[in-house]
């Protein structure tokens, strides 16, 4: 301590602000590692990560750390830590569980639930977990309409309950997100969901982020990972601006009214289900439409007369639409009995209950879709195809090859 501090102390410091970061290639050992700079300004913390390997062996990113012109630092040594750590047992337990819950939500098994880093491989994702940062959050709000939405957020310790418009517009629905689950997977890549009201932290929690401009850095500099991430957000965007347009039911519903298709739009959800997991089956019935993005679904079809047959459905294709206009809260009669994910797959999703409740106004078009769906479904019968008097083919085989499409006024059909 110098008389230098009187001065300092009577300075404002900056707001927290992180400079651009340097990354360096250099091969050790024959094995490439990258190495990052940051320049940290002040109200910054550098080296948490060496208190917590006294708590839990994690890997310590940083690896050295170098003052850039004359810096005053409050600093907490890792042995003076751990012995207050000693001192009082139950906080210690809560930073054990703390640390290890921050570390699992960034390993890569974890980050590869989010769907915009699904197809990214381990050293990618371990990039990417490298721009999270961590902040605790006591009883405020996390964003608003007001604010721009451009960060991916997942809940370490505590609750966010988040506001949202439901389908269709009539008045808001409030979900609460809890450790392990994360929000604004789609607004660190710059596609912002406009149902999204605002999200409040309950009590003290402890979040992890990922903001939009340090994922563009990354962009930067690793633009295998762009493309990757790129591709499959193409092809959801894609599938949403044209592929429901074309699709045979949704799409007619689409047609008829402008403002119909923005809500059906901002309806779809995006998710990452893996491997071996029922979609619908048994007990818990369609209540669904989901259309591949990335992956395998092998869906199991029933016809009126109780045939049964499976089909593969893989990237562009969709399964289980039948069940947006069944009747009854229960849709058990959907031709949909099974949908079994074959290969971890990318999702995007349309449930019932938010199709109805947007289509609730409009029950001329609902019923024509209702119609349509029945004598689709009609013709999946065996017994249909009999009436074609096509000799020597079986009627089943038939069916399973059968696939709505739609055609404008004056196209021709071939």
């Amino acid at each position: 301590v110098d008389e230098s501090w009187e001065i300092e102390q009577n300075l404002v410091l900056p707001e927290p602000v992180c400079a651009t970061f340097d990354e360096a290639e250099e091969e050790k050992d024959n094995v490439v590692v990258t190495k990052r700079k940051a320049i940290l300004k002040a109200a910054h913390l550098v080296g948490e990560s060496f208190c917590e390997e006294c708590v839990l062996e994690s890997r310590t990113m940083a690896s050295s750390a170098v003052a850039v012109g004359r810096t005053i630092i409050l600093s907490l040594n890792q042995m003076y830590f751990e012995q207050a750590l000693l001192a009082v047992p139950s906080v210690d337990e809560a930073i054990r569980s703390l640390v290890k819950r921050r570390n699992d939500a960034l390993t890569p098994r974890f980050l590869r639930q989010i769907w915009p880093f699904s197809q990214l491989h381990d050293e990618q994702l371990k990039q990417v977990a490298f721009r999270f940062q961590t902040d605790t959050f006591s009883s405020s709000k996390l964003f608003d309409r007001s604010n721009d939405l451009k960060t991916l957020y997942i809940v370490i310790h505590g609750y966010v309950t988040v506001t949202s418009s439901k389908a269709g517009g009539d008045g808001v629905e409030i979900v609460t997100y809890g450790p392990g689950q994360f929000l604004g997977e789609t607004n660190c890549i710059g596609l912002v969901n406009r149902r999204l009201h605002s999200a409040e932290v309950q009590n003290e929690s402890v979040l992890v982020s990922l903001k939009q401009q340090d994922l563009e850095l990354l962009f930067d500099s690793q633009p295998d990972i762009q493309a990757s991430v790129s591709a499959l957000v193409e092809a959801r965007f894609k599938w949403i601006d044209e592929g429901m347009r074309s699709h045979w039911l949704v799409g007619q519903a689409m047609k008829a009214d402008k403002t119909l298709a923005y809500q059906l739009q901002q309806a779809v959800t995006t998710s990452v289900v893996v491997d071996g997991l029922a979609l619908w089956q048994g007990m818990s019935p369609c209540d669904h439409m989901a259309h591949v993005l990335k992956g395998a679904v092998l869906e199991t079809l029933r016809s009126p007369s109780g045939a049964e047959w499976s089909t593969n459905k893989t990237q562009g294709n969709t399964c289980g639409e039948m069940s947006l206009v069944s009747p009854g809260k229960a849709p058990k009669d959907t031709c949909s009995v099974k949908a079994e994910v074959m290969d971890t797959a990318v999702l995007c999703s349309l449930s019932r209950s938010d199709f109805q409740s947007i289509l609730a106004n409009h029950g001329k078009t609902l019923a024509r879709l209702s119609e349509l769906a029945r004598r689709r479904q009609g013709w999946m019968d065996a017994a249909s195809i009999h009436e074609l008097q096509l000799p020597g083919v079986d009627a089943v085989e038939v069916v399973q090859y059968m696939s709505p499409m739609i055609f404008e006024p004056g196209q021709p059909v071939f």
